[in-house]
């Protein structure tokens, strides 16, 4: 019989701090819905959820691969998080690792 699993801590980053941080720092909208000038509907936070699979109280990893082929805007704002938070992860590009509730 194998010993008994030992309980480990993951370092995340919150979620929702990132965002208002990026928020203040490069004056996007990260944690809302909002129309631009173009009368486009943008939505950064759904994208978040759509490419995570996030729910109240997930940890999830936002990796650079979610930008390629995304929208331009979203592309820009993932990789203002990416640039700040991100480290490299092997060969699959930069990620961050995220516990989000609400």
């Amino acid at each position: 019989m194998a010993g008994k699993p030992e309980m480990y801590q993951l370092a995340v980053f919150d979620y929702l701090a990132c965002a208002q941080y990026i928020e203040d720092k490069y004056g996007v909208v990260t944690t809302r819905g909002y129309t631009d000038g173009d009368g486009e509907y943008r939505d950064f936070w759904n994208f978040v959820v759509d490419m995570g699979g996030v729910s109240n109280g997930a940890v999830f990893s936002m990796c650079e691969w979610w930008f390629d082929g995304c929208q331009e805007w979203q592309r820009k704002i993932g990789l203002m998080f990416l640039d700040e938070f991100g480290e490299q992860a092997d060969d699959a590009g930069r990620v961050i690792p995220f516990h989000v509730w609400w």
